[in-house]
């Protein structure tokens, strides 16, 4: 049974390792879209208390979750990837 423990390690590895991927290209993207870019100001700033920054990711504070705000560039390729999973 070693071998397949092995495996599903291997995939967890995989799947942490898409996940900061997917992480890094959402926060390029709040970035480049000017509204997510003027709201992670207002974060920062202190202006904002329904959202918060962690890793450059700006997040939405909605009934003590933690939601991740994607922009409307990145919205097709969120539903696609979670669509083909």
């Amino acid at each position: 049974m070693r071998h397949v423990d092995a495996l599903s390690r291997n995939a967890a590895y995989m799947v942490t390792r898409s996940h900061c991927e997917i992480t890094r290209k959402i926060a390029t993207a709040q970035e480049a879209e000017e509204s997510l870019h003027l709201l992670k100001t207002l974060v920062k700033k202190g202006l904002r208390d329904d959202n918060l920054i962690r890793e450059n990711v700006l997040y939405l504070q909605v009934g003590g979750r933690e939601l991740i705000v994607v922009s409307e560039a990145m919205e097709f390729e969120i539903i696609l990837g979670i669509h083909n999973k």
